[in-house]
C-alpha cells in the first residue's frame, strides 16, 4: 500500500464521538471508525481536540455524507430514512406528538424540493433543520400566531428577521403548556418576553440562553448561530441567566406583596 494511503487512526475522542452521534439518531451509512477517521481528518492538526469538537467534526462530516446519499441515486432511500430519523427527534420536542408526523413529513418534502438550493454539503443537517422550522410554520400555523407576540421581528416596519430568529422562541411554554408544567413555566416566558422587550441590548445573551435551553443545541452550535465563540456564549447565557433570576425574584415579590386572591 502506498504510504499517503496509509489512515492513522484518530484519537479515542473521535471514536467516542461518532459512536455518540450515530447512536443519537440511529444512522449507519458509515461505521463508526470510518466517521471518526473522516472527522480527524477535517479537523486536520488541531490539537487537544475536546468532545464537543469532535462532535461537531463528525456531525459535518456527516452531513456532507447524508447530502451525497440524499442528491443521489444509489443511496438515496437510506439517506432519507435517516434524514428522517434526525428530524423525527427535532421535532417530537418542539411539537405535540400528534403533529410529528405531518411536521416532519413536509420537512422531507421541502428537503427534497429545496435540496438543489443546499450549496455547502457540510451544512446541510443545519439545512434540513431549517426546513423543518418552515414546516412547523405551516402545519401549526394557530401555535406560531401565539407566539409572534415573542417575536420582536413582528413590529410593523421591522427588519427581516435573520435564519434563526424563527426557531428562537418557538419552543417558549405557550398558556396550555404552562398549565401542565406550573406556575413557573408561565413565569418564565413571562420574564423573557418582558427582558427582550425592555432590554433590547441583551437580545444576544438571551439568545445563547434560549438556543440552549429552549432549543436544545450545544455551545458549539450556538456560537456559530450568534457569529461568536463558544467561550463568549457561555458569558453571554451566564448573564442572562443572572437577568432572569432578578426578573423571576421581582416577579415573585410583587406576588407575594399582592397576597392572595
Amino acid at each position: 500500500m502506498p504510504h499517503d494511503l496509509v489512515v492513522p487512526a484518530p484519537p479515542a475522542v473521535f471514536r467516542r464521538a461518532a459512536l455518540h452521534l450515530l447512536a443519537d439518531f440511529a444512522w449507519s451509512l458509515v461505521p463508526a471508525d470510518e466517521l471518526a477517521a473522516e472527522a480527524a481528518r477535517h479537523l486536520g492538526h488541531v490539537t487537544d481536540v475536546s468532545l464537543t469538537q469532535a462532535i461537531t467534526a463528525c456531525q459535518t462530516v456527516y452531513s456532507r455524507l447524508l447530502f451525497g446519499a440524499c442528491a443521489g441515486e444509489t443511496q438515496r432511500e437510506a439517506g432519507y430514512r435517516e434524514l428522517f430519523f434526525y428530524l423525527y427527534k427535532l421535532a417530537y420536542n418542539r411539537v405535540p406528538e400528534a403533529d410529528v408526523a405531518d411536521v416532519v413529513q413536509e420537512a422531507l418534502r421541502l428537503v427534497y424540493e429545496k435540496l438543489d438550493t443546499c450549496q455547502q454539503p457540510e451544512t446541510f443537517l443545519k439545512f434540513a433543520y431549517f426546513r423543518l422550522r418552515h414546516a412547523i410554520n405551516r402545519v401549526r400555523p394557530a401555535r406560531l400566531s401565539r407566539v409572534q407576540s415573542l417575536d420582536p421581528w413582528s413590529e410593523a416596519g421591522a427588519e427581516e428577521p435573520p435564519p434563526y430568529a424563527t426557531p428562537l422562541f418557538m419552543s417558549l411554554p405557550q398558556p396550555e403548556e404552562a398549565a401542565l408544567h406550573g406556575d413557573e413555566a408561565a413565569s418564565v416566558r413571562d420574564c423573557l418576553q418582558k427582558l427582550w422587550r425592555q432590554q433590547p441590548r441583551a437580545s444576544e445573551q438571551l439568545k445563547a440562553l434560549i438556543l440552549k435551553y429552549f432549543d436544545e443545541l450545544d455551545d458549539v452550535t450556538i456560537a456559530e448561530r450568534l457569529d461568536t465563540t463558544v467561550a463568549n456564549v457561555h458569558v453571554l447565557r451566564s448573564r442572562a441567566l443572572k437577568k432572569l433570576e432578578v426578573c423571576l425574584r421581582r416577579s415573585l415579590e410583587m406576588t407575594e406583596a399582592a397576597g392572595p386572591t
